[in-house]
Order: C-alpha cells, then sequence, then structure tokens
C-alpha cells in the first residue's frame, strides 16, 4: 500500500485492499461462453451480464 499511496496520494482514504484468491478469467472465455450460450453470471458483474444480453454481443450469428 506504501507504493499505492506514494503514486496516488490520498488513495489509501479511498480504498480497501482485501485478501481474496484471485479469479483468473479472461474476456476470451467470456465471450466464448456467451457465444455457446453459457451462463456467465458471477464472472462479470451484473450489470455487464445484462448488457452483453439486452445488446446481444458475443452471439454467434
Amino acid at each position: 500500500m506504501k507504493k499505492l499511496e506514494a503514486a496516488l496520494p490520498g488513495i489509501s482514504k479511498k480504498v480497501i485492499l482485501m485478501d481474496k484468491p484471485r479469479l483468473e478469467i479472461s474476456a476470451t472465455d467470456i465471450r466464448n461462453k456467451v457465444a455457446q450460450g453459457l451462463p456467465i453470471s458471477g464472472l462479470v458483474p451484473q450489470v455487464v451480464e445484462e448488457y452483453i444480453k439486452e445488446n446481444g454481443l458475443y452471439r454467434k450469428p
């Protein structure tokens, strides 16, 4: 956090770092899942999932 604070003064008052495991999620995997009609819930925020569905993104023609 010290390096982050040095680069962005005041950031430590706005950010909370959490000790959580990283999820390895690639945009390609998400696009492929959508193209195959597989669920992506939990991989992207709900608002992103809704946007993809509403706009028909990544669907095969």
